[in-house]
């Protein structure tokens, strides 16, 4: 067990829901805050890009330790939505019931990972659990990880991610001109520009965070995690100098971060900004993973029950998160602070709750092989 990543989920997971909870013009806790931790809550959205890379390694490295078990390669797939799918259908059904807007065709949609999956604009229907488009992209990763892992396995691991970086690299400078004749691109960059056009029929230039939500590309974040694992499986940790370079290099982008408003008005170049601070977070926490893979204290075991019940805390929250700002959010800077910081305890209950009570069990009634 690799301890430091059950923080990192758990981490990820609470960043995205600050930023579901603050971010809002009239949030009287947000516009309270100095500017820099404005700035950090709004753009930690980017967070659920470092979720896809690092949920690319933990595949990988999980199929190469179980590479000889045919019968858990067999039920792959089986497995993974025995896992997510009945707490993300859970979350659909809440936004449905909760939601003004009721379209059964756009339900069909959500609970079968198609609201971002059709080339079109950035939502083809009513997104009855916001943080579910992340599932689009992730079960898009699942259904290609096989072939996608046969061909990239033969390769050295610094390739495939510095191909992750200059692919999506690309794809997002493509962007860039989709308001521009085709005929009127750099050759060089006109095949990417094309296919951005076809996978964002309708798009608004203007409305470039649309970029961020397609499933199709989010694949170079997932292989930049495939890239990572297979280092790490066969060198078995990162170096120290490495290890050092990444913490600077983390440092300085928190700093950009936080320095920089609006990046989700920039959404094109935000989704290659957080690839590559997923990047060396992931090799910061799976150097450091070697030092404290065989902790038993307290606080690993409490890490490792809040990584657990992370992904109950990340498919939950949105609609749980409107109902206390509807109700608790007008009585003032203090009150509102004391309220939030009891609503953010609560919730975290309520995910181990969810966690202990319904996912664990679900999962280990419906997986295969039986043991």
């Amino acid at each position: 067990m690799i301890y430091s990543l059950n923080k990192l989920r758990f981490f990820l997971a609470l960043t995205i829901f600050i930023h579901h909870l603050l971010y809002s013009n009239d949030n009287i806790i947000y516009e309270s805050l100095p500017i820099f931790l404005q700035n950090l809550v709004e753009n930690s959205f980017g967070a659920v890009t470092v979720f896809f890379v690092l949920s690319g390694f933990v595949i990988t490295n999980q199929a190469i330790k179980q590479s000889s078990n045919q019968a858990i390669k067999q039920y792959f797939l089986i497995n993974r939505l025995v896992k997510l799918y009945p707490l993300y259908c859970l979350g659909v059904l809440l936004g449905f019931i909760l939601s003004d807007s009721k379209n059964y065709k756009d339900l069909f949609l959500n609970l079968f990972f198609l609201q971002t999956a059709i080339p079109g604009t950035p939502f083809n229907s009513e997104v009855y659990n916001l943080p579910g488009w992340s599932l689009c992209a992730e079960f898009l990763f699942y259904l290609l990880f096989p072939v996608i892992f046969l061909l990239l396995r033969k390769f050295s691991g610094y390739a495939v991610i510095f191909f992750s970086l200059l692919f999506n690299f690309i794809y997002c400078t493509s962007f860039t001109y989709l308001s521009t004749q085709i005929n009127d691109i750099n050759p060089l960059i006109r095949p990417f520009a094309t296919i951005a056009k076809i996978f964002v029929v309708n798009f608004d230039v203007s409305q470039q965070w649309a970029s961020y939500f397609n499933p199709y590309f989010k694949i170079f974040d997932f292989t930049t995690g495939i890239g990572i694992a297979l280092i790490f499986v066969k060198f078995k940790k990162f170096s120290f100098i490495l290890e050092g370079f990444s913490n600077i290099v983390i440092i300085f982008m928190i700093i950009y971060i936080s320095q920089t408003p609006k990046l989700m008005n920039n959404y094109y170049g935000a989704d290659f900004i957080f690839q590559v601070f997923g990047l060396f977070i992931l090799i910061s926490m799976l150097s450091k993973s070697k030092r404290v893979i065989q902790r038993n204290n307290r606080s690993s075991k409490a890490f490792n029950l809040l990584g657990a019940s992370s992904y109950a805390f990340y498919i939950l929250q949105y609609e749980l998160i409107r109902l206390f700002v509807l109700h608790f959010s007008n009585y003032g800077l203090l009150v509102n602070s004391l309220l939030t910081l009891m609503f953010i305890l609560f919730y975290t209950l309520f995910a181990l709750g969810v966690y202990f009570f319904f996912q664990k069990p679900v999962t280990a009634r419906f997986s295969f092989p039986k043991r």
